[in-house]
């Protein structure tokens, strides 16, 4: 089932949580844990069968977010897989600021970015293994699909930008998302689960639910919502 949950994130820009392996993600794993309630939250998995050190903590930059990490301050390039995943989440924050200070707001508590969660169900996700192929990259590749759609649809001719990373610290493997809320030319990014007259929303939410039903044909074993 595909289904969509709306939360913004208004707070300092903070990107470790798109790390399973930082020291803030293992921390809240271990209070977790540690609660009398039950959780869903368990020990990051040990290396899985088709699981790699490419994929494992690993954060990534999407959009007009990946072309800027790609500049060195001495005008050259260097390639994001060259680039340790600590020097990667330093140089996205530090882009990703730099970035949103150039378009003023008259919000006094403006967003800060959107969170999302691409979630495989488990029975794809063990047939997937079952025949040979990585379900990590299958993630991955839908994943870049629909963002890429979500960017034709509501920003044509513009370009969106933004941050994920792969986790499999619970019953399902989910990728996390962080969408910077301006394009590169400064256009606000919106991710609503309504479209209403008054309010203008475009329901983005939706468009992106049924985009991945649409291109996974396996719309139920796949999910996606907002979260914080």
């Amino acid at each position: 089932m595909i289904f969509a949950r709306k939360t913004t994130w208004r707070s300092r820009l903070d990107l470790e949580y798109l790390d399973e392996t930082s020291n803030r993600k293992v921390s809240a794993r271990q209070q977790h844990n540690d609660s009398p309630k039950k959780s869903h939250a368990r020990p990051l998995k040990q290396f899985a069968d088709y699981a790699s050190k490419e994929t494992l903590g690993q954060v990534h930059a999407g959009g007009f977010l990946h072309h800027l990490i790609l500049l060195n301050k001495d005008g050259t390039r260097t390639a994001p897989s060259q680039l340790s995943n600590d020097e990667r989440k330093r140089r996205i924050s530090e882009a990703w600021v730099e970035h949103i200070r150039k378009f003023s707001t008259s919000s006094e508590n403006p967003v800060i970015q959107h969170r999302l969660v691409f979630s495989m169900s488990r029975q794809l996700h063990d047939e997937l293994v079952a025949a040979g192929i990585n379900p990590d990259r299958v993630l991955q590749f839908t994943l870049k699909k629909i963002m890429g759609k979500f960017n034709e649809r509501f920003h044509p001719a513009d370009s969106i930008g933004y941050a994920y990373g792969i986790h499999h610290d619970t019953d399902n493997l989910h990728i996390h998302v962080a969408l910077c809320q301006r394009t590169a030319t400064g256009a606000y990014v919106g991710c609503s689960m309504a479209r209403t007259p008054a309010s203008g929303h475009k329901d983005q939410m939706k468009y992106l639910c049924s985009s991945l039903s649409r291109r996974t044909n396996v719309g139920r074993r796949f999910s996606i919502h907002r979260n914080n």
